[in-house]
């Protein structure tokens, strides 16, 4: 009887804890080690994201109401039962409900959901753990889905007995700028060479607001064409090779990555996905013929330190296997380049090269600080002899010489008057500058010609302004890096232009995004003008009046500086 009862209890505890699993609740037991720990765990996921379809949407992006749904769900409940929330989590199974998540860059989620495609390391070809953000519901949800996108995140996954709460804020998440009326038809059919009709015109213009297309917009699918849609393919990582029977023909894959960059304004070309060192070091085990980011960033990496020379395409290739194999070889890592080992990416490997990366980038800044320390002692030179321009008080004219003549036929020079050398002689040419400055100026101090003390702070004044905006007008262009590229990502990326990452680096996305905003600010009118996806004195200044406008008076402070 006893056994009896026995069994009847395990087989009531067996079929309970199969409802709970069903359920994604994990079984007793199988977390005792995890309920003990007390540190966070760190690690790297694959973060995409999901939302709530709801009926009436002007966009669907996968057509439907009902393919959307059998895609997101319906969005009411998490697997947990929980209704949705800000910083919902879809996890899988081998996290338990109620998981608690930091984010780096996002904030904390907890984890009330599953999904059929959300799995773990390993499976699906998924190099870490996979986890769904839900973004929201209806069109806003959508628009933060498309414009987050697939991304890697670091995270830090909470001891269960840590009081945290969750503080994921989805409306203040990205949102790109998607116009649904007029883009949610394009690319609805295949297209190649010699094809014409509105929806050639359609790519050519959408390839040339990305940076790719260089041509004329002409409805007819040619050489260039062809070329443009190559590149962006081979920056998607959709071909390797010219050779490549789809290269240059706009088939389904590239169809899809190109809905997704022109509807979120993103162009995550390889060019923008330089490395972390953590990334560099996190990717070993890599192998030859592996296609992704993962293999961009080392590729990145060689690159920076001076042993990949070709373009970077996130394909492992032979020449990615040479350059592999010549870093091991100059830092005895192999005896040779017959070694078994050679262009394999090993632990070993993938460590020195990212402390080489990282002593490399060590050089660089101390370079640039060196720099920006010498830039700044010579502005303050420049400023302070400014400034001693407005203490002249004497009377200067025709004869006299020395080096406030000099300083003063300089000044002139600067601010377009006086041609010529400074020879430090007031002559007639010199008088002539300063009368055309008082005549300008409409300085009637009774003493034409002369420089009295009201003249001479007038020229300082305006010599000050003129070196001052030198000084800031700077212009950057594609394939600068350094802080000020940063900050100009961050207010594109404010203003709904750029879509990250900030790297720091002027690569296609962020040329992109400032032709974007210069063609919508009326700056330039095609990519064929000069100046056009740089950011120069006109740009600056149409993007600090836009952010003034929006920050308010008191603003003023957040606005950028290069």
């Amino acid at each position: 009887m006893f056994m009896f009862k026995r069994g009847l209890r395990n087989l009531v505890y067996g079929l309970i804890s199969l409802q709970l699993f069903c359920l994604g609740v994990p079984p007793v037991g199988a977390y005792t080690e995890e309920a003990k720990r007390v540190e966070p765990i760190v690690k790297k996921f694959i973060v995409s994201a999901y939302y709530s379809p709801l009926p009436g949407q002007k966009f669907y992006y996968r057509g439907t109401l009902e393919a959307e749904r059998r895609l997101n769900g319906w969005g009411v409940h998490g697997a947990s039962g929980r209704e949705v929330f800000s910083g919902m989590l879809a996890a899988p199974s081998t996290f338990a409900f109620g998981t608690k998540i930091f984010l780096e860059g996002i904030g904390t989620g907890i984890v009330h959901d599953r999904g059929g495609a959300i799995v773990k390391a390993g499976e699906r070809s998924n190099q870490y753990d996979r986890i769904d953000l839900w973004t929201g519901s209806g069109e806003e949800g959508l628009k933060r889905a498309l414009t987050w996108g697939k991304r890697v995140v670091t995270g830090y996954i909470y001891p269960p007995a840590a009081r945290v709460e969750g503080t994921i804020d989805v409306a203040q998440l990205p949102v790109a700028r998607i116009d649904w009326e007029n883009r949610f038809t394009l690319f609805a059919q295949n297209l190649g060479r010699s094809d014409r009709g509105a929806e050639v015109t359609n790519l050519q213009e959408t390839l040339q607001n990305l940076g790719y297309f260089d041509g004329q917009i002409s409805g007819y699918y040619d050489t260039k064409t062809v070329e443009a849609v190559y590149r962006f393919q081979k920056a998607r990582g959709l071909v390797h090779s010219s050779w490549e029977k789809a290269a240059g023909y706009f088939g389904p894959a590239t169809r899809v990555a190109l809905k997704e960059a022109t509807l979120t304004g993103r162009d995550d070309s390889a060019a923008e996905l330089q490395p972390l060192v953590s990334e560099v070091i996190l990717a070993y085990g890599l192998k030859k013929d592996t296609v992704g980011e993962e293999v961009s960033r080392i590729q990145w990496a060689l690159k920076e330190t001076g042993y990949f020379t070709s373009e970077v395409t996130g394909h492992y290739g032979e020449q990615t296997v040479e350059a592999l194999a010549d870093f091991q070889l100059e830092n005895g890592l192999i005896a040779s380049s017959n070694d078994q080992a050679a262009g394999y990416l090993g632990y070993r490997t993938s460590k020195l090269l990212a402390e080489k990366l990282m002593q490399k980038r060590a050089e660089e800044e101390q370079g640039k600080m060196k720099a920006e320390k010498s830039k700044q002692e010579q502005q303050k030179k420049q400023l302070l002899v400014a400034f001693e321009r407005k203490k002249m008080v004497v009377r200067v004219g025709l004869k006299s010489q020395g080096d406030k003549i000099k300083l003063l036929q300089e000044q002139l020079k600067k601010l377009g008057y006086f041609q010529g050398e400074a020879t430090g002689f007031y002559g007639p040419k010199t008088r002539r500058a300063v009368l055309a400055f008082q005549s300008e100026q409409k300085l009637n101090s009774g003493q034409a010609g002369y420089v009295n003390y009201l003249t001479g702070r007038k020229i300082a004044q305006k010599w000050l302004e003129k070196v001052k905006n030198e000084l800031a007008l700077k212009e950057v262009g594609t394939g600068d890096r350094d802080a000020g590229v940063r900050k100009l990502q961050e207010n594109l990326l404010a203003l709904g232009y750029f879509q990250g990452p900030c790297t720091g680096y002027y690569g296609k996305a962020t040329e992109a995004a400032v032709f974007r905003f210069q063609k919508e600010q009326g700056v330039v009118a095609s990519l064929n003008e000069q100046g056009a996806g740089n950011f120069g004195p006109a740009t600056k200044a149409k993007l600090q009046a836009l952010l003034a406008e929006q920050a308010g008076v008191d603003g003023r402070e957040q606005l950028i500086s290069l």
